[in-house]
């Protein structure tokens, strides 16, 4: 996640630490001028190096320019002397700024700060400009292997889908390092989310990219950005969904108002969904939850067997409950959505029981 000077949001870290956890946020990049940044500032300072983060997020500072890495790398340095940062440490660098960093390599692979390495434009490079990147970028990759660098990652945007596909195609091929692809919020254009799904769907589908980084419009909060990015690649099936509806199209022995029960069934997951984020859990670290809604018992739980839970319709103004394809339970029409979710909840329980999953705070 991108969080620029521009961003709203909170200039308090350990609320920043709890909505990067219930999101699912993994890594943050903030420009490191420390100067203008309160954010920046107080991940700098030394608590907050030391014990401020969990050691499973990462903090990527972007160094835009020479004399901003320079001070950056310097500041590190000496705030991590006798330290352990208390999080994974990131410095985000062009190409030709690997000379520089080079100068620090000792203090780098020390503490294990990751080097990702981004464009000179950052966010918008032109065609010529990806393809001197991409040269650079192999050569930046081959230096900093020698010193003995290894935790290298590289970020790529284009506005042209195909030109960022086939650069991240050849960046994961010819040099081995995890390719950073970003999103950006379309705010409800389609050929804008038509764009974001194809490209996102592809990069992970064929396993070039390694790590989506979201950037926010301007004034947006990031939780809402990131949102929008995992609805995304949850319908890519690249990254889990909470709960997904699936439904039958509805033929002639449909004995169900499918349309007006899913939306019953959708807002009552939705609610389900948000009891688990309250308490710390998402249904995301099970790998989701599948709910089927069928028209009929006939072909309904087969066609739907790949569902976890499912309802189909039956005679007599009843429903038939199913798991995996299985029925094991027939209940009136009144109590189909009280008898699903319930279920329901008792299944994701369960799931919740046999795996690890550490709350967030």
């Amino acid at each position: 996640m991108y969080l620029p000077e521009s961003m709203g949001g909170t200039k308090n870290i350990s609320a920043l630490e709890r909505t990067m956890q219930k999101t699912g946020v993994q890594s943050l990049w903030l420009d490191a001028n420390f100067a203008k940044n309160e954010i920046g500032k107080t991940f700098f300072e030394e608590k907050t190096l030391t014990d401020g983060f969990s050691k499973s997020l990462r903090f990527f500072a972007i160094a835009k320019n020479e004399k901003t890495l320079e001070s950056l790398l310097k500041h590190i340095e000496a705030l991590l002397e006798g330290h352990t940062p208390g999080f994974l440490l990131g410095i985000a660098v062009s190409p030709a700024q690997a000379a520089h960093v080079l100068e620090h390599t000792e203090c780098i692979k020390r503490h294990g700060i990751g080097i990702c390495l981004v464009s000179e434009q950052f966010f918008s490079p032109g065609e010529k400009d990806a393809l001197q990147f991409l040269i650079e970028s192999e050569q930046a990759i081959k230096r900093l292997d020698s010193k003995g660098v290894k935790e290298v990652s590289v970020f790529f945007t284009h506005i042209n889908p195909a030109v960022a596909f086939n650069a991240c195609r050849h960046i994961k091929e010819n040099t081995g390092a995890r390719v950073v692809v970003s999103f950006s919020p379309c705010e409800n254009e389609k050929s804008c989310l038509i764009r974001n799904a194809i490209f996102l769907g592809s990069v992970f589908s064929e396993s070039i990219a390694d790590e989506v980084l979201v950037l926010p419009q301007s004034g947006e909060h990031f939780s809402t950005a990131v949102s929008e990015a995992k609805k995304i690649l949850s319908s890519c099936q690249v990254y889990p969904r909470g709960y997904t509806i699936i439904s039958c199209p509805m033929c002639g022995r449909c004995m169900l108002d499918i349309e007006t029960l899913t939306k019953t069934i959708e807002k009552r997951l939705a609610a389900l969904e948000k009891h688990y984020f309250d308490s710390g859990r998402r249904l995301e670290d099970i790998g989701g939850i599948t709910v089927a809604v069928m028209g009929c018992i006939v072909n309904g739980p087969g066609e739907a067997r790949e569902a976890d839970i499912g309802i189909a319709g039956a005679k007599k103004n009843r429903g038939v409950l199913f798991m995996e394809g299985k029925p094991f339970k027939t209940v009136t029409q009144e109590r189909i959505v009280d008898e699903l979710l319930s279920h329901t909840k008792s299944l994701v329980d369960e799931r919740f029981k046999n795996i690890k999953v550490s709350k967030f705070r």
